[in-house]
């Protein structure tokens, strides 16, 4: 006989209930257990005579718990929490009701599935969320040393001049000492997380370039190492990892391939594409480049990866950001 199991999952522990096929309504087992794959393999075990379909929820721990239940030749769907409506939006909410509606939408066919991620490559995965965190974290910094200027009255800046700001700027810029204060720390913290990026994406490069998929994706038109001048004043070289969604359009005789931030010609990488006369487009907007002293910058995408970016080194240097005097 055919049984359906849903589990509703949480840090420690977790709530399981089984269903049979034929009577959806009966339970043949409920039971909230800590998260410990032994005591759930051995609650599972009277069912593994027969057909035994389990539903996981999608939580922030899942990892452990499907892989053992596949490890132990079980058929697992993970179940896409915000998906799956009739949980997420039910009036009344416990565990107890959340692991039986996970089994009953399974026996039903009306499971909203998440695709489970294979082990082998879940940790690059993993890593470029990280890099995706970094680069927040980053931005936010630089947002800082911005509002810290329009607190003292200086209008007269951008986002680049602000990455290419240096300690000397900042002494000019800020009379009182605290707020220079600020300002450094600021800078100290974004030279961190730019060595971190860095280093991560160094690994990436190394852990995805050899991968199936990947050498795949550069076989497709517009889908490949991209290799342009890079702005910086010292040499620097870029993985960008961004999430694309390749639409074929026509510029001149070259495929465009229309991403997030660019237009880029897969053919002649270092000639801008011309937008395409669809008013509803996105216009194509630039990456910020500029380096921050101490720091090897470099240009990054807030999204997860699919295509690889390479800059070469630029022979051309970033010219200096004239200050506003404070007198004037």
């Amino acid at each position: 006989m055919k049984h359906y199991v849903g589990i509703d999952l949480h840090a420690r522990t977790l709530q399981l209930c089984v269903i049979d096929a034929e009577k959806g309504e009966r339970i043949l087992e409920r039971a909230r257990v800590a998260n410990r794959l032994p005591e759930i393999l051995e609650l599972l075990e009277p069912f593994k005579e027969g057909e035994l379909s389990i539903a996981v929820e999608s939580t922030f721990n899942w990892y452990w718990l499907v892989d053992g239940l596949q490890d132990a030749g079980y058929e697992v769907h993970l179940a896409h929490t915000l998906g799956n409506a009739r949980i997420t939006k039910a009036k009344v909410k416990t565990d107890r009701r959340d692991a039986y509606r996970l089994a009953r939408l399974l026996r039903s066919g009306d499971l909203q599935e998440g695709y489970i991620y294979p082990r082998e490559t879940r940790p690059i995965r993993d890593l470029i969320r990280h890099r995706q965190r970094i680069v927040a974290a980053r931005s936010g910094e630089y947002a800082r040393i911005r509002i810290q200027l329009y607190r003292e009255g200086i209008l007269e800046h951008s986002r680049t001049s602000v990455q290419a700001m240096t300690d000397d700027e900042i002494e000019t810029l800020f009379v009182h000492p605290a707020v220079a204060a600020v300002a450094h720390f600021e800078l100290e913290r974004i030279c961190l997380l730019q060595a971190q990026i860095t280093k991560i994406e160094r690994q990436i490069e190394g852990y995805a370039g050899d991968l199936p998929e990947i050498i795949l994706l550069r076989g497709l038109p517009g889908v490949d190492l991209a290799l342009g001048p890079s702005s910086f004043s010292k040499p620097a070289t870029s993985l960008v990892l961004r999430l694309i969604a390749p639409i074929a359009r026509t510029a001149g005789s070259f495929p465009v391939v229309r991403t997030r931030r660019t237009l880029r010609n897969p053919v002649d990488p270092e000639r801008r594409a011309t937008p395409s006369s669809n008013p509803h487009s996105p216009k194509p907007r630039h990456m910020p480049c500029a380096p921050t002293k101490g720091c090897d910058a470099m240009p990054t995408a807030s999204s997860p990866a699919v295509r690889v970016v390479v800059a070469k080194p630029s022979s051309a240097t970033t010219s200096a950001t004239s200050w506003p005097s404070r007198s004037g």
